[in-house]
């Protein structure tokens, strides 16, 4: 990927820590890299956790998670 000319380089991980209510919840951690875009490599990493909605009608159809970043 590049942005104005300078070409960048991302890397992005999610490790599970725990499973939930049936899986209607995942923990776990993150971390991100991103090389190019200052002198140095960024990086971020702390908690998340996806939360699947539980719409009685919607939710077993379209198994989707909602993100939530939490702050370590």
């Amino acid at each position: 990927m590049s942005l104005n000319g300078r070409e960048l380089l991302r890397q992005f991980r999610l490790v599970s820590t725990a499973v939930r209510d049936g899986g209607a919840t995942i923990e776990g951690t993150y971390r991100e890299t991103l090389w190019g875009y200052a002198m140095e490599p960024s990086t971020v990493d702390g908690l998340f956790s996806l939360q699947r909605p539980v719409y009685a009608s919607f939710a077993p159809k379209y198994p989707t998670y909602l993100p939530i970043l939490m702050k370590q």
